[in-house]
């Protein structure tokens, strides 16, 4: 998804902290990459696992490319 992100230049949501702290499940559920926010500042990226590649923990950790 990230991938594909970068290649068509699609804008990802911008979060603040606080707003990811109480809007989680929405945001989360929304299945959309977001860049999370520290004071106006990114800090970090949420982006969902494509759930047609599994979803199992092995394959999270090789996604995040560490070992499980």
């Amino acid at each position: 998804m990230l991938a594909t992100i970068l290649a068509t230049g699609d804008t990802m949501q911008n979060v603040g902290i606080k707003e990811l702290k109480n809007q989680a499940s929405a945001i989360v559920g929304a299945d959309e990459a977001v860049i999370i926010e520290k004071y106006r500042r990114p800090m970090d990226m949420y982006v969902p696992l494509d759930g047609s590649q599994g979803s199992d923990k092995g394959r999270v950790y090789q996604l995040a490319g560490s070992s499980a």
